[in-house]
């Protein structure tokens, strides 16, 4: 891979973290210019708004330091409990729930990583809102999305297939391009399947 794509790549993904962490940072610096107006006479609410916003915050950036950062490639093994608590403080809302399936661990150096990513991807397909299942069978990787529209896009097809010109890649496919690149770096064959009942997975053999 030349400089271009490793530059332009690393420039989306790091739009999609800060687009993600803006809003919890924001809401912890809210709370604190209450906090210095009120001084100790600040309320119960204005605390709950610090501290929330605070692990929300805390949790998205432990999620994207295994899913981008290099300690996810080296981790061998991980529970897919933490898998999901983390995918939750990302891509879980009021709309979407993150569920578990399989084996209680994910075994595997930088199988947590694929896992996390394989989610985000996932996560994409379900704008209305759903039910997002992740899993692991030995080695083998699964999220599945399901719920009312699910559906994967042809320029998210064309990503996760490298077909996409690193230049048109967006905040949105950049996901799955960079997904099939992790795939391909770990020898292993990325699989997706749609079907019309509103169920879109993605998975990795074994």
């Amino acid at each position: 891979m030349n400089q271009n794509i490793d530059l332009r790549v690393f420039e989306l993904l790091a739009s999609r973290l800060c687009h993600d962490l803006v809003s919890p940072v924001g809401a912890v610096k809210s709370g604190l210019e209450l906090f210095t107006e009120f001084g100790e006479d600040a309320d119960g609410e204005t605390m709950a708004l610090i501290n929330g916003s605070a692990e929300q915050a805390s949790l998205k950036l432990q999620c994207f330091r295994l899913a981008y950062g290099e300690a996810g490639s080296q981790r061998e093994e991980s529970t897919i409990a933490e898998i999901v608590g983390l995918v939750t403080a990302v891509c879980g809302n009021q709309r979407v729930r993150i569920e578990a399936t399989g084996d209680p661990t994910v075994k595997g150096t930088g199988n947590g990583k694929l896992l996390m990513n394989l989610a985000f991807v996932a996560a994409e397909t379900i704008g209305r809102g759903g039910i997002l299942t992740l899993g692991a069978s030995g080695t083998a990787l699964q999220a599945v999305a399901s719920g009312e529209g699910a559906a994967i896009d042809a320029e998210m097809r064309s990503a996760l297939d490298l077909a996409t010109p690193v230049e048109a890649l967006t905040p949105k496919t950049v996901q799955g391009y960079f997904t099939a690149l992790l795939a391909r770096r770990a020898g292993r064959s990325l699989r997706v399947e749609a079907d019309e009942a509103g169920r879109v997975g993605f998975g990795l053999a074994s």
